[in-house]
């Protein structure tokens, strides 16, 4: 019965030391490849030529507010422009634009990065900019990045809601080890106890007054003192 039980144990715990060591290899894997680096606080812009290169390069800082689920910079000593994430027809794509076009949440601007999907307009390497009447690649837009913000809420939900999985996961094991030990282990060793008390001489009563005795103690109300 010893080894039966050993084995259901080793079953049962076997799942969640696998759900943690999932958990564990996705979570560094994530931090190798990026996945959980944030956007810089402060995104610098060179490089840029044209009848729009004043709009365009700058110093942008990062406003404290999210738009489109990324954070939306401002540009230093222009409040005209900014530097935002552009999701309308499914572009995906970071833009530098005005207050009008921020406002409006549509796809004009001054100059966009062509690299889809990314975190942070840092790690664009392909910028169009407009030059009055067509968009052109400019590769000697150089933009970098200093700083780290504050994850948002929706960069953190994934997760959390996995690390939550994880963990009820785990619990569910625990549980289930708690079961077979109670079944496995604590029944059958009281059963024969109550045997052995039986073959004795005793009875079922008296072989029950102590873990009643103790249930009685856990549950007692203390005794109140009468008020003088």
């Amino acid at each position: 019965m010893v080894g039966s039980a050993a084995s259901l144990l080793l079953l049962l715990v076997s799942p969640a030391a696998a759900a943690f060591s999932r958990a564990s290899r996705s979570l560094s894997g994530a931090k190798r490849h990026g996945s959980t680096r944030q956007p810089p606080a402060y995104i610098l812009v060179r490089g840029a030529t044209g009848v729009n290169a004043a709009a365009i390069v700058g110093d942008y800082v990062d406003s404290g507010n999210a738009y489109n689920g990324r954070p939306l910079f401002a540009k230093e000593g222009d409040e005209g422009r900014w530097l935002r994430f552009v999701t309308v027809g499914g572009l995906n794509q970071w833009r530098i634009s005005s207050t009008s076009s921020l406002e409006a949440h549509d796809d004009q601007g001054y100059a966009y990065c062509a690299d889809v999907d990314l975190r942070s307009p840092a790690g664009c390497l392909h910028w169009y900019v407009w030059s009055g009447s067509q968009w052109e690649l400019q590769p000697t837009i150089e933009v970098s990045g200093s700083g780290v913000v504050a994850p948002t809420a929706e960069s953190e939900t994934g997760l959390v809601l996995a690390a939550r999985l994880v963990g009820i996961s785990a619990m569910t094991q625990f549980a289930r080890v708690l079961v077979v030990l109670l079944f496995l282990i604590v029944m059958p060793t009281a059963f024969v106890s109550w045997l052995l008390h039986i073959r004795r001489g005793g009875d079922t009563a008296t072989w029950l007054r102590p873990i009643s005795d103790f249930v009685a103690s856990k549950t007692s109300m203390p005794q109140l003192q009468p008020l003088k």
